[in-house]
């Protein structure tokens, strides 16, 4: 592959990042065809690979595209942390006023990637694509993810019928107040659109997969998933104010405790042998009613604490890099000689 030239890495348009893991493959058809639909776009691009603790020879195909290409850099993480990590060191590295995420199982079709960024151009902050017909969905994965992409659009507000695809397109502006952790980075979309961002989608066609078989969302990892829409849900409404979420319920718990315990007393001072306290389901409900009301505010009080504390560890990761690549980098020269022997040492 011939050299494509410097990159200004301050002035770049559309960062493209694509987790890998195992895809060794898969590798150089997926950067050409990446190459050959960006290529034609206006303004510079980038193409950052992360290698997500990959065992075959994924990194050293990887290796010779950042030395070929002043395009490509290479984040490689010392173990797989997940997808989503894998993104969002990816997301760390980049630099582009446009970020386009991308599967590197050659699913996803590359030439896609010129419409999501002229349907951005429209006025949007988030284009997500939409594969309607799915070529390695089974039923037992259909369902699921039906639901859930029922379930994502309620909470959200935005209609969305596929959440579980990669590709999708971002304005940078997007990821200032987001976090990515669990398997959020499908549900940034939904996110965005509960702090009042522009959400379109498109249509987008999806390859059939050649090798291994499809992360469909079995039921353990539709738990997870659910879990994880339901955190963005909070943290959209509620994530700031997390006392006035949990204290106000508790107050009107607290409030109907003390009218219950109220009743119970004037009923014993009007008829005290009537019934014992004990006996009168009132005074249970006024119980529980007041042991909830207490637990939700201090549930409230401590979400207030977590808040104001988590602004010290924002820079804390759900990743470790392990090496970096990219004729970019200050370093070039001797970025260069370490990768070669890095290549020279894996091909071994």
């Amino acid at each position: 592959m011939e050299g494509q030239g410097n990159v200004i890495k301050g002035d770049i348009s559309v960062s493209v990042i694509v987790p890998v893991f195992n895809e060794e493959k898969r590798i150089r058809p997926l950067h050409s065809s990446i190459s050959q639909a960006l290529k034609e776009q206006p303004g510079s691009y980038e193409i950052i690979y992360v290698d997500d603790g990959s065992t075959d020879k994924s990194f050293v195909h990887l290796s010779h595209l950042a030395l070929h290409d002043a395009h490509v850099c290479v984040v490689r993480l010392r173990r797989s942390f997940g997808q989503t990590a894998a993104i969002a060191a990816g997301l760390q590295q980049s630099s582009g006023a446009v970020v386009v995420f991308l599967d590197g199982d050659l699913q996803n079709d590359p030439q896609d990637i010129p419409r999501l960024l002229a349907k951005l151009a429209e006025g949007y902050d988030v284009v997500s694509g939409w594969c309607q017909h799915r070529q390695d969905a089974q039923l037992s994965g259909k369902l699921p993810a039906l639901l859930l992409n029922r379930l994502i659009s309620l909470l959200s507000g935005t209609h969305l019928h596929d959440v579980s695809g990669t590709l999708k397109a971002y304005r940078r502006e997007i990821f200032q107040h987001v976090r990515l952790h669990g398997e959020m980075q499908h549900f940034i979309p939904a996110y965005a659109a509960l702090a009042g961002a522009a959400v379109a989608e498109l249509e987008v066609s999806q390859h059939a997969r050649q090798f291994g078989t499809a992360n469909n969302y079995g039921l353990a990892r539709s738990s997870r998933v659910i879990l994880d829409v339901l955190t963005v849900k909070f943290m959209g409404r509620f994530g700031r104010k997390p006392l006035y979420t949990f204290a106000m319920p508790g107050m009107a718990a607290l409030t109907l405790g003390s009218i219950g315990s109220a009743l119970l007393r004037g009923q014993q001072n009007s008829a005290p042998r009537v019934r014992r306290p004990q006996r009168n389901p009132l005074l249970v409900l006024s119980a529980l009613l007041t042991v909830l009301g207490l637990q939700s505010i201090i549930i409230g009080l401590l979400g207030e604490i977590l808040i104001l504390t988590s602004h010290e560890a924002q820079s804390n990761t759900s990743y470790v890099i392990h090496d970096i690549f990219s004729q970019t980098l200050p370093t070039e020269d001797q970025q260069t000689a370490t990768l070669q022997k890095v290549i020279v040492r894996r091909e071994l």
